[in-house]
C-alpha cells in the first residue's frame, strides 16, 4: 500500500496533477523482485483548477469515490486515495467493498482478525465519502501505512496477508495480458506538463506457453489425433451462430409476455408489475411514469419493456456505452438519476462483465443507440439482501429507465 502511495504521490506532483481514476487490484502488479507497478492509464486525467465537475465520469464502481461519479465535484488526488483505501479493503479482507460506503470501525477486523487496529484506521479514513476527511496527500497516507506496519507484530503482518479471492485472481491474471500498458514513476519526469507518463522500457510481457506443433502426416497411433475437416467446419459454424445469438441479435430467451399487470404461471416467483407503471399497473405518485409495451421476462426474472426502440448501433456484450438513467423503488421513491442538475451521462465499460449490478449487465444488451428501456430488476440481480446504505432497502426490486446515448 505504501509503495502504491509513492506512485500516486509522483503522479499527483506533476503540474498539472495526473489523477489515475481507476486504481484497483487488477491494475496493480508486483514483479518477482517485489517491485510495484501501477498499470492502465486509459482513463487518467489532469486536474483542472477551477473546474467543478469532471468532463466525463469514469471508474470501477466498487472502488470509485462519489466524485468519480460526478456527485461532489471533480476528481482530485484524494479520489485516488479513496480508491486505494477500497483496494486495501478488498486485499486485506477478501471481500469486495460496498460502493461508496465508508466501512464501520471494527468491520475489517471482523473479516480478518489478524489485521491491526492501526491498519484498519488507515483504510477507514481513506474511504471517507467527504474528501476533506480523507488523507490530503499520498505522502500522508504512505506515512500512516508505514507507521501501522511498524507497530504490528511480525506474526500479525504475515497473517494479515490473505490469499486472493477467485475474482481477484482472475482480475490480476487479466492484467498480465500483452495488451496492458505498464508504468512506474521514474526519478525525473521527461514528459510535457499535463501528459501522463509513458511506459518505461523495463516492462516485460510474459511469453505465452504453447505446445510444440504436432508432426504432419503422422500415422495413427503416433500420438496425433486426426479430425475430419468437415467436422471442423461444422464446429466453426456452430460457434459463429452461438456468437451471433449472444452478441448481435436483440434477442432474449423469454417467457410469454405478461400484459395488463397480471402474473403468468410460468413467471411464478418473479416480481409483479405493481408500482412499475407498465401496461396500466399502478405507480405511486412521483414514481416511474406510465408506459405500455410488450414485457419480456428472462430466465432469471429480469423484466424489461422497450418504451422506445432506438435506430442507432446495437449494444453487444463487451461494448462500452454511455447512458442516461433514472432509478426508482416500487414505493415511488427516486434514488438516483443522471438527469439531476450538475450530473452527466454515465459510461458503462465492457457490458456483460462491467462493474455494475447484474440486471444492467444483462438488460442493456440488445438495446440500440437512441432507445429507452425500462428494466424491472429483482433484488437477486440488484443489491440483494444487504441493499445500499441510505438509498436502497434490503431485498428491493429496482425500476430503471435507461436511454443509450452513444457507443464510444
Amino acid at each position: 500500500g505504501a509503495a502504491v502511495c509513492d506512485v500516486l504521490g509522483y503522479l499527483h506532483a506533476r503540474r498539472p496533477p495526473i489523477i489515475l481514476r481507476d486504481l484497483k487490484p487488477a491494475n496493480i502488479m508486483v514483479t518477482p523482485e517485489d517491485e510495484v507497478r501501477v498499470i492502465d492509464f486509459g482513463i487518467a486525467r489532469t486536474y483542472k483548477l477551477g473546474q467543478t465537475t469532471n468532463t466525463e465520469n469514469f471508474g470501477t464502481i466498487i472502488y470509485a469515490s462519489p466524485e468519480h461519479l460526478g456527485r461532489t465535484g471533480q476528481t482530485d488526488a484524494r479520489s485516488d486515495l479513496y480508491s486505494l483505501g477500497a483496494t486495501l479493503y478488498h486485499v486485506l479482507t477478501n471481500h469486495e467493498p460496498r460502493p461508496m460506503t465508508t466501512p464501520a470501525p471494527g468491520s475489517l477486523r471482523q473479516l480478518n482478525p489478524a489485521l491491526s487496529e492501526a491498519a484498519e484506521r488507515v483504510v477507514v479514513r481513506a474511504m471517507q465519502l467527504d474528501p476533506a476527511r480523507r488523507y490530503q496527500s499520498a505522502a500522508e497516507m504512505a506515512a500512516a501505512l508505514r507507521a501501522a506496519l511498524a507497530t504490528a507484530p511480525a506474526s500479525r503482518q504475515s497473517a494479515a496477508r490473505l490469499a486472493p479471492s477467485p475474482r481477484m485472481t482472475q482480475a490480476l491474471a487479466r492484467s498480465t495480458q500483452p495488451s496492458v500498458r505498464s508504468t512506474t514513476p521514474p526519478a525525473r519526469s521527461t514528459q510535457p506538463p499535463g501528459r501522463p507518463p509513458t511506459a518505461p522500457a523495463r516492462v516485460t510481457v510474459p511469453r505465452p506457453l504453447t505446445p510444440p506443433p504436432a508432426p504432419r502426416n503422422a500415422p495413427y497411433g503416433a500420438g496425433t489425433r486426426y479430425v475430419d475437416r468437415s467436422a471442423i467446419v461444422v464446429v466453426v459454424v456452430i460457434v459463429a451462430l452461438v456468437w451471433l445469438l449472444a452478441t448481435q441479435w436483440p434477442f432474449h430467451v423469454a417467457f410469454p409476455a405478461r400484459l395488463n399487470g397480471h402474473d403468468r404461471p410460468s413467471a411464478a416467483g418473479c416480481p409483479t408489475l405493481d408500482g412499475t407503471g407498465i401496461n396500466g399497473a399502478a405507480a405511486p405518485a412521483g414514481g416511474a411514469p406510465a408506459i405500455t409495451g410488450r414485457v419480456v421476462t428472462t430466465g432469471d426474472c429480469l423484466e424489461y419493456v422497450d418504451a422506445k426502440v432506438g435506430t442507432g448501433p446495437l449494444v453487444k456484450a463487451g461494448d462500452s456505452v454511455t447512458v442516461n438513467y433514472t432509478g426508482w423503488l416500487t414505493t415511488g421513491q427516486e434514488f438516483d438519476s443522471t438527469q439531476d442538475a450538475g450530473r452527466t451521462p454515465f459510461q458503462v465499460t465492457d457490458i456483460g462483465r462491467a462493474q455494475v449490478i447484474a440486471g444492467w449487465n444483462e438488460g442493456l444488451i440488445g438495446m440500440r443507440v437512441g432507445g429507452t428501456r425500462r428494466l424491472i430488476i429483482p433484488a437477486a440481480l440488484g443489491y440483494g439482501a444487504s441493499g445500499a446504505p441510505s438509498a436502497i432497502p434490503p431485498d428491493a426490486t429496482l425500476i430503471f429507465d435507461v436511454t443509450v446515448v452513444s457507443i464510444p
